[in-house]
């Protein structure tokens, strides 16, 4: 009897992993958005589209469809308290949100099946807008109705999101709404924002970022390449310096040519400052600097000098220091991961352009990333993204990540994995700025802490760091879409974790680069987090913002207490509340370290810079809507990245960002409206900064946000080489920025485009890193079809309608009269830009001239008749 039993689940699991088999094999899905122009600015309406490609109809039961939305579909804004669902009408489908942006399709008895060949369409509202491609998330799965089995869907189990989305090709459905301004650019709007000088090589500028002088000595030889072998000098505290000099240049104990690195109190009057003196004469060159750092900023600039084709270098004195301390980048590897080799070659991007903080996002709702040895589980159900019901193995799948825990959705680092990135930034004198994102965006802590608890493998030791109040009944919904990602602040075991996890990174810093900044993040806590929580609610009524401020206050005690030299690291929202800084006398730490992000011009928001540093803050310039690097880098639906601060951001808006005068930089709001500084300020609050606190702006810091970044190419196409107009700005600043009416901004530009497209894209592919490849822009001219590219240097090809797979080589104006097809490539020629077409006509000026003579004719010919 047991045994027949057995048989028979056996046998209906079988056919149940054969059924949804069959659908996840055979089911095609598009997703099309209908309108944006529909709801203002609250909802765009699209449509789902389930083909059956196989020969079988597809039943009507015993399957649940999950797929992942950014946004919350409408009618959903009080179902996600309920969990009860939503019916769409005239579909067969009830529509549930399960957790973030993970959504599930359930057949209802209404649902009549798909026939072979057939399809059923699902329509839907959802909130705010979707004019992008990369808004839509692949990798859609299917489960049985008991979730106990699932599937990828074949179709949407890909990066080319063009097989499962469809065209942009309307207004409708590229604008977010009514009064959006921003179209595609076209190829010859492109065609005027590209046209600068072609130097034909990089020899305007000695490095990036630009030295603050240099003088060359005309009178001297210069030190001729090829005749030089060289030996390289410096103390044993420079031995690191030695070796990326030996490394690179070659290693010979007594040379033609002498390279010495020496400390020197006097080369600089900044620490991280260097002098270099190249002498053609003695064929020596002498790179000074009172730090270690400094000398390593010297030698990189050599290199830049030595790296360029010319055969010869030529004798010169380079003076340089840095405008700011700390000039930083955010890497977000908790959304997706990134692994080890990757941040290796990123952190030795970031020493080559002179930055010097890694600020390495670990942990938020979607992943823990680095291992904690107090709870194995951080690194296994924190780390992994697949789909379990219950959470207790793994997290569900978020942004576009595999059922199956098999993508960048899932991974974390160990211990000796964390210590490596160390020992490269160490070398590479980047600072390593760890970041564990709290009370809010905590969901991965949560959900591991509570499966190391219900696992009885260390009872006491996992009861000790719980983080949430098992009947806290509170509502809430984060702007991530979560319901769960708000530690309490009111239990004793949320400030255990807090404890154990900074001793942890204190201990794995120790031995390698000690910690100095303990970031614990303090951004976007939902609205209602903790208002029925009895642990909070026994001091009376509960103020989820007041409990937001006691929790920074509290954890900096812990951070003071383990180490009294360390700094406390904040976003903005963290140390701010009611546009009011915390009371920094309450907050235990001598220093805190912010990251103003939040500057949306027209919400009045952006003086929480100023604000905060003139209540004493340590203030970085993160401003989102230039320096968050996945924002798109056109407004265009091709483009890759969420667009919420600015519809684009594009390296020439990073290269122009000017961080000594915040409203300076005010362009246009959200809808593309022009803003001019002095009309905004007259409505918005612009509080200037008291220039006794000026001081407190120490830097400025380039992000990535992974949300929409499911494999390396993608994170490094976003970050270059945006990051290096970013590094441009926190090491140089220009005359131009104090300047508003001087031309010579664009003289700049011309020649930092010029450098990257002759000499730093191809240093880059040298390193392993890929970078976005601009578009070509096109127009028409007596001469035929012209293009031309942002960064000279980079070739281009092109092909016609009559033979549109036969790409050549553009090198002269195309006089095809039908279509033509531009691209750009890489230096390497192993990868190309998105295609634009246009068609060729003649110029619109010979129109113009030829509608002249006609109308002189006819006027002519009406005055003889008259």
């Amino acid at each position: 009897m047991l045994l027949t039993a057995l048989l028979a689940t056996l046998l209906f699991t079988e056919s149940q992993t054969q059924s949804i088999g069959y659908i996840a094999e055979n089911l095609y899905i598009r997703t099309d958005v209908i309108s944006n122009l529909v709801g203002g600015f609250h909802y765009f309406t699209s449509k789902v589209t389930l083909t059956n490609n196989g020969e079988e109809a597809i039943q009507q039961s015993d399957w649940r469809l999950y797929f992942m939305s950014i946004h919350m579909v409408e009618h959903m804004e009080m179902l996600w308290k309920t969990g009860n669902g939503y019916e769409i009408p005239d579909s067969g489908f009830r529509v549930y949100h399960i957790a973030g942006c993970l959504f599930m399709f359930e057949p209802t008895s209404s649902f009549n099946g798909i026939p072979a060949g057939g399809s059923a369409t699902i329509n839907l509202t959802i909130q705010n807008w979707n004019v992008a491609r990369t808004d839509n998330m692949p990798n859609w799965f299917i489960t049985d109705s008991s979730d106990n089995n699932n599937m990828s869907i074949k179709s949407t189990a890909t990066e080319d999101l063009k097989s499962i989305t469809g065209n942009y090709d309307t207004a409708n459905q590229w604008k977010r709404y009514e009064g959006d301004k921003y179209d595609p650019w076209t190829p010859e709007q492109r065609w005027e924002m590209n046209e600068i000088l072609d130097f034909g090589n990089a020899s305007n500028n000695i490095a990036i970022p630009t030295p603050m002088r240099v003088a060359r000595q005309g009178g001297k030889p210069a030190i001729i390449k090829a005749l030089t072998r060289w030996s390289v000098t410096g103390s044993d505290e420079l031995r690191n310096e030695v070796d990326l000099l030996k490394a690179t240049i070659g290693d010979f104990t007594a040379g033609t040519g002498e390279i010495q690195l020496q400390i020197d109190q006097a080369a600089s009057n900044k620490l991280e400052g260097y002098k270099i003196t190249i002498d053609g004469e003695s064929n020596e060159i002498v790179i000074s600097s009172p730090s270690p750092a400094g000398i390593f900023y010297g030698c990189q600039t050599f290199l830049s000098v030595y790296d360029d084709e010319a055969t010869e270098i030529p004798s010169m004195i380079i003076e340089d220091e840095p405008r700011y301390g700390y000039r930083g980048m955010h890497v977000d590897v908790a959304r997706h991961f990134l692994p080890v080799e990757d941040m290796i070659k990123l952190i030795k991007v970031m020493g080559m352009y002179k930055l010097n903080k890694l600020h390495f996002h670990l942990t938020d709702d979607e992943g823990w990333r680095v291992e904690m040895p107090w709870c194995p589980y951080l690194t296994t159900t924190g780390a992994t993204q697949c789909f379990d019901p219950n959470e207790t193995t793994c997290q569900f799948p978020q942004f576009g990540s595999r059922p199956d825990g098999q993508d960048r959705g899932s991974g974390s680092y160990s211990a000796e994995d964390y210590k490596q990135i160390l020992s490269v930034a160490r070398d590479n004198h980047v600072e390593v700025i760890p970041e564990v994102d709290m009370p809010g965006h905590a969901r991965a802590a949560i959900k591991a802490t509570k499966a190391f608890l219900e696992s009885g493998d260390d009872d006491d030791n996992a009861a000790a760091i719980q983080l949430v109040d098992e009947n806290d009944t509170s509502q809430y919904l984060s702007v991530q879409l979560y319901t769960d990602n708000a530690v309490d602040p009111c239990l004793n075991s949320t400030y255990e974790f807090v404890r154990k996890t900074v001793s942890t990174f204190l201990d794995y810093h120790s031995e390698i680069q000690p910690l100095r900044v303990m970031h614990v993040g303090g951004d976007e806590v939902a609205d209602g987090a903790w208002v029925n929580s009895s642990a909070c609610q026994r001091n009376g009524d509960v103020n989820t913002t007041q409990l937001a401020e006691e929790f920074v206050f509290r954890v900096s005690q812990i951070v003071k207490d383990l180490n009294s030299t360390l700094s406390l690291g904040l976003w903005e929202d963290g140390a701010i509340s009611d546009e009011k800084p915390f009371d920094l006398s309450r907050i235990a730490t001598d220093e805190v370290l912010v990251h103003s992000w939040q500057n949306i011009w027209e919400w009045g928001v952006a003086s929480r810079a100023y604000k905060l540093a003139n209540a004493g803050y340590k203030v970085i310039m993160s401003q989102a809507t230039h320096l968050y690097f996945d924002h798109p880098q056109e407004p265009d639906p091709e483009e890759r990245g969420f667009y919420w601060a600015t519809r684009y951001s594009n390296i020439r808006k990073t290269y122009g960002f000017k961080p000594d005068d915040l409203y300076a930089n005010i362009d246009a709001d959200r809808a593309g409206n022009p803003l001019e500084k002095d009309t905004l300020c007259k409505t918005e609050e612009c509080v200037p900064l008291d220039p006794s606190s000026a001081h407190n702006i120490i830097g400025m810091q380039g992000h990535v946000w992974t949300e929409t970044m499911r494999t390396s190419e993608q994170v490094f196409d976003a970050v270059f080489p945006r990051m290096l107009a970013m590094a441009e700005r926190a090491w140089h600043k220009a005359d131009w920025e104090s300047d508003p009416d001087s031309t010579k901004e664009m003289e700049d530009w011309t020649n930092f485009a010029n450098t990257l497209g002759y000499k730093e894209l191809q240093r880059l592919e040298r390193m392993g890193i890929s970078y976005r490849i601009p578009v070509p822009g096109a127009k028409s001219t007596n001469n035929g079809l012209v293009a031309n590219i942002q960064f000279p240097g980079l070739a281009m090809t092109y092909a016609t309608s009559d033979e549109p797979n036969e790409w050549k080589t553009y090198d002269a104006p195309v006089s095809h009269k039908g279509v033509v097809r531009f691209r750009a490539h890489s230096k390497d020629k192993s990868r190309t830009s998105r295609v634009i077409s246009t068609t060729y006509s003649s110029s619109p000026a010979i129109h113009i001239h030829i509608l002249t003579v006609v109308f002189s004719i006819v006027g002519l010919y009406l005055a003889l008749q008259f």
